[in-house]
Formats: C-alpha cells, structure tokens, sequence
C-alpha cells in the first residue's frame, strides 16, 4: 500500500466517523472552534512514552488550528504556551495515564498513544487512535493489533519460563519516515474537521 493509499485509507475512516465543523470565525482574528454535535473536539496525548518531535509537532498543529491539546503524563512535562495546549500530571503507576485518557476522551476526539490496550478501549467508543509512528486504529484493523501483542507477549513469557533466550527487539527506531506518517494522519484528522 503506498502512502497515497494509506493517506486515502485514514481520511476515508475519518469521513465514516461523520465529523462536523461548526465554525465562529472572523476574519480579523480567524478564530475557529471545532466541534462534534455540540462538544469540542480535543486531541489526548499520551506523553511518557512520545517522541518530543511529535509533542512539538502536535503543539504545533493544535495551536495554529485552535484545537485543545492534553498531554497526559506521569511526570512533570513542559508544554508550549498557548491557550489551547494544557497538561495533567496524573500518579505514577502502569497504566494510570491510560485509564485517565480512556475516562476522559470522547466520542469523535483524537488519542495520540502507543499502547494497543488502550486503543482497543477508546476504537468502539468512535475515538481516532493514532499512534506517534504513524499507524491509524480503526476498527478494521484494532483486533488484529490486540492479537499480535498479545502474541508477542504470550511468547516473551513463554520463553522466560522454558529458559529459552526471550523474545526481543522492538520497533525499530523513530525516524522521519514515521514522523511524515503521523504528521499526514493528524493532518487529515484536522482537515476532517474544518469540513
């Protein structure tokens, strides 16, 4: 699948969720504020595990669009100063930035996560998951992601308790290639909405 295709893929998705714009506008000032049926749409970030190129990116997009950004971190984080990007320092823990991003997002926002469990909760609830090297979730393609990790976990585990060398490695590392990725998925999110 080329990049076009994929570019296709998710802003089709994206069209699927029924996305709306409802606008306030002045041309002096072009204020916008983006909303889904009545509610403003906000972008989550789970930032412990975020490339900083991306946090900056986001920051970027969130503020030039006028779109709420919350990054969620379990330690102290420095965010751009702007009205619309805002941070939560949750308690230290696994999975507490999770929870806290899964009890707080709605219907038709966008999460920035890496966490596949994660994903899994917020796809049904019709939440655009993307994660910060460029992979959309949807529902097409979520349980095939629960069923590798799963596997990979279910072999790393196993592997421990035969003695045998674990399973390892990771995903290779972050590049611009994932960079263009997640910044053309984001893209085409915003786009979504100013529709």
């Amino acid at each position: 699948m080329t990049s076009e295709d994929e570019h296709l893929v998710s802003t089709l998705e994206l069209w699927h969720l029924g996305w709306t714009r409802v606008v306030n506008r002045s041309k002096d000032y072009k204020i916008c504020l983006f909303e889904l049926e009545g509610e403003l749409v906000k972008l989550w970030i789970d930032a412990d595990a975020c490339p900083v190129q991306i946090k900056d990116l986001i920051s970027l997009r969130c503020h030039k669009n006028q779109i709420e950004a919350v990054f969620v971190a379990n330690s102290q984080l420095k965010v751009a100063e702007s009205p619309f990007i805002s941070f939560v320092k949750i308690a230290d823990g696994p999975d507490v930035a999770d929870a806290y991003i899964a009890a707080h997002a709605e219907s038709g926002d966008i999460v920035v996560t890496q966490d596949i469990p994660l994903a899994g909760q917020l796809v049904p609830k019709n939440i655009v998951v993307i994660t910060p090297r460029g992979d959309l979730f949807s529902e097409h393609n979520i349980n095939e992601a629960l069923a590798g990790r799963d596997l990979m976990t279910n072999l790393r585990e196993q592997s421990t308790a035969y003695g045998i060398a674990p399973v390892s490695g990771g995903p290779p590392p972050f590049d611009q290639k994932q960079k263009r990725a997640f910044a053309n998925h984001l893209d085409a999110a915003i786009q979504r909405l100013k529709r």
